[in-house]
């Protein structure tokens, strides 16, 4: 019988922390070089992101609800907590609501930029992700686009938010964009258990993407992005070494630290443009959502 309960956990709702994190750190960013946007478009682009996830995952399940009746068969929809008609209303009704508060809350620039994530993902939802390369790259652009979102909110224009920012601003969507495709195209594989030499390039190449800007953040704080690059890589190492486990979770212990990881990669570049009160905030988010969710788990 479906329940509200069901529906709470057909969205998944941890990751859209990471989401409105990821849109926030944009807008911190940029503001930290001048941008003027006001502190209320930082909520309502992070509220956005949420909402956009939410109706994201929501919907990737509705489109995956005859496949799970075997694979997952203890998912909302399969198992009968959800119907699928009511869950693909609700994802259509969470995608909406978060490009129409990124519009009125954050401005016509993020809010473009906001929609151009939401359709990127209902892509990925409705066939993209059957192409391993072709639905990582989907993923990563709404991961991206959403950044990118958060950073227009702050510069209000697209012109200061192309040419004030410095290199290491400018290249924040990307990054977070190559950890998202690198991340999402392990997933393919998830279940499976790779081989050392896979698993360990995996979590090397994710901790690379997360500090793909560190040579650029100024010399007098450039050591502060260790404070949150050096537990995302021992948290992506841990999940490899249980990723290799015979008859474990497979590379999916390696995805979902990676997920969680978002945070602290966020962290690292506020904290390489010396925002550091909003870095300490985001690694105490990651530590307390990990704690949080071991609990529920036990």
């Amino acid at each position: 019988m479906a329940s509200i309960s069901g529906y709470l956990r057909l969205l998944r709702w941890p990751g859209a922390v990471t989401a409105a994190a990821s849109a926030v750190t944009g807008f911190l960013l940029v503001r930290r070089s001048g941008g003027t946007g006001d502190l209320s478009a930082a909520v309502a682009v992070g509220a956005a992101a949420s909402l956009v996830y939410l109706g994201g995952v929501a919907l990737n399940d509705v489109a995956d609800a005859e496949r799970d009746r075997d694979l997952h068969p203890d998912r909302p929809i399969p198992c009968g907590a959800a119907q699928r008609g009511r869950a693909a209303q609700l994802a259509a009704a969470l995608l909406l609501a978060g490009c129409a508060l990124s519009f009125l809350g954050a401005g016509t620039s993020a809010g473009l930029a906001t929609s151009a994530a939401a359709l990127l993902a209902v892509l990925y939802d409705v066939g993209g992700k059957r192409l391993r390369l072709g639905g990582s790259l989907l993923m990563g652009g709404a991961r991206a686009a959403n950044a990118a979102a958060g950073m227009l909110a702050s510069a209000l224009t697209l012109d200061f938010a192309l040419t004030a920012p410095g290199p290491e601003v400018l290249a924040y969507p990307v990054a977070v964009g190559g950890y998202t495709v690198l991340l999402t195209f392990a997933s393919t594989f998830e279940g499976k258990r790779p081989t050392p030499f896979v698993a360990g390039s995996l979590a090397t190449g994710l901790v690379l993407a997360a500090a793909s800007a560190w040579p650029h953040f100024p010399a007098q704080w450039w050591w502060a992005p260790a404070l949150a690059l050096v537990p995302l890589a021992a948290t992506l190492v841990s999940g490899a070494r249980d990723a290799q486990i015979p008859g474990g979770p497979g590379l999916g212990a390696l995805i979902r630290r990676g997920v969680f990881g978002f945070l602290l990669l966020d962290a690292a570049w506020l904290m390489g443009v010396a925002w550091y009160d909003a870095g300490f905030w985001l690694i105490l988010v990651y530590v307390g959502l990990r704690f949080l969710l071991a609990r529920l788990r036990s």
